[in-house]
């Protein structure tokens, strides 16, 4: 190795199921989602998933998915860039104003997730032979499947 290699590719590189995939990229972009549409947007949207190439956003109301969508080709390439590959061929924005209110945030996690998967996750890392990237990763997944009042 040359040097540091961007999480995305690294991650790329990796042999697990494409929807184990698909979730690790999609936890990336939430991390950095910030990077991606500016602090002030990144508090009105959220990623919720990547499907067949297309990353679906929740936008805070129809004058935040108006405003995502005026940039929606700019996320588009941020979010590849990255994920180190071409994973992200269309952004579709889409007016979720419910998952914005506090007393329903807690469902929002669940609507991210169909099921539980940190298992197949935590499996699938096995494999990582950088031990460093591994912990980091198993970090971030524990942290993830985690409710957010819990500490680790």
């Amino acid at each position: 190795m040359d040097g540091p290699e961007r999480i995305g590719k690294v991650i790329s590189s990796i042999p697990m199921k494409a929807r184990v995939k698909r979730k690790y990229q999609l936890e990336i972009l939430r991390m950095r989602w910030g990077e991606v549409v500016g602090e002030e947007l990144s508090r009105n949207s959220r990623p919720m998933r990547i499907r067949a190439g297309t990353l679906h956003v929740a936008a805070n109301g129809s004058s935040w998915a108006a405003e995502l969508q005026m940039a929606s080709e700019n996320i588009r390439n941020c979010a590849e860039a990255i994920l180190g590959s071409k994973k992200v061929k269309a952004v579709k924005i889409e007016s979720k104003p419910t998952l914005f209110v506090s007393e329903v945030k807690r469902k929002e996690e669940h609507l991210n997730c169909e099921d539980d998967d940190s298992p197949v996750v935590m499996h699938g890392l096995s494999d990582i032979k950088d031990k460093d990237l591994r912990i980091a990763l198993e970090r971030m997944v524990r942290a993830r499947a985690k409710p957010k009042g819990e500490k680790q």
